[in-house]
């Protein structure tokens, strides 16, 4: 297994795919196997997505990484944990060799949901970022030596279509806090990733050097977008452009842009599955 920070190292500039992963509703290996055929090099297995209740990340990503030659990253959301418990399930990761852990804050409940769940929030994403480096160190949320260190590879996430401002100094403290490499949230434009890039070297009067994973999805009409979509891409679809097209087309731009690194989000389809196969096609095409 790979950190993924040593793997873009040794790459030697080729494009790196992580594809995003959702855990099965219920123990159901059919699901688990559709991670086998993604041809990416890293799958990423997405913790609870849509607030529902699935397979934890941290057993999905492990029985992907038992059963696949992709290497694996399993997410963990600040939302549902207090600090022991969330620091006795990395332990748990640790012992299962599981190196690459994404760190996010978790969408919050509404007051619906709130009827039937609540909401922990013991660690805001950069205080847990800070902690699982700190366990890197041998210590606890407390301060007391663990009998062994972890070594976590530590990443984190960006959402360009949040307050720039707020995601540029967020971005910094979790670099600070111990973050190694960012997954961004999907884009449709590679401006959008350039002005962040060059208000944070003015902000910070530095370069981000962290490797920088752009978030493309793959667009379905019928289903909603994990970022917002251009109008001029808005009007291309609706003139029949293929979805996948924009993603090929976004892709060539980034790469042209000397980017190569991306985080592809698999199309959410009406029936509640996900475009894995469209997803493994486009890895192959430019692999």
């Amino acid at each position: 297994m790979s950190k993924f920070t040593e793997y873009t190292s040794n790459n030697d500039g080729a494009p790196t795919f992580i594809c995003d992963f959702s855990p099965p509703k219920g123990v159901d290996f059919n699901e688990l196997e559709k991670a086998l055929s993604l041809n990416s090099d890293f799958v990423s297995v997405a913790y609870n997505p849509g607030k529902s209740v699935r397979v934890n990340s941290l057993q999905s990503a492990y029985w992907i990484k038992q059963n696949s030659a992709s290497d694996v990253m399993f997410s963990l959301s600040c939302r549902d944990m207090n600090k022991l418990s969330i620091q006795s399930h990395l332990l748990g990761a640790q012992l299962l060799g599981l190196e690459n852990l994404v760190i996010f804050q978790g969408d919050s409940f509404n007051k619906t949901e709130l009827h039937n769940v609540k909401t922990v929030m013991d660690y805001k994403s950069t205080e847990l970022i800070h902690s699982a480096n700190m366990m890197n160190n041998k210590l606890d949320y407390k301060g007391n030596k663990l009998s062994d260190p972890t070594d976590f590879c530590i990443g984190a996430t960006i959402d360009l279509n949040k307050n720039l401002n707020n995601e540029i100094h967020l971005a910094n403290k979790k670099i600070q806090s111990g973050a190694k490499y960012f997954l961004f949230q999907p884009i449709f434009s590679m401006e959008v990733l350039h002005v962040f890039l060059e208000t944070y070297n003015e902000i910070f009067q530095s370069i981000l050097t962290v490797p920088l994973c752009i978030g493309v999805q793959i667009l379905n009409p019928s289903t909603k977008s994990f970022g917002h979509i251009p109008i001029k891409i808005k009007r291309a679809l609706e003139l029949g452009k293929p979805p996948t097209d924009i993603a090929y087309d976004f892709i060539d731009k980034a790469l042209s842009d000397k980017f190569n690194c991306f985080y592809l989000l698999p199309a959410l389809l009406p029936n509640g599955s996900r475009g894995y196969e469209e997803a493994s096609n486009l890895i192959k095409h430019f692999k």
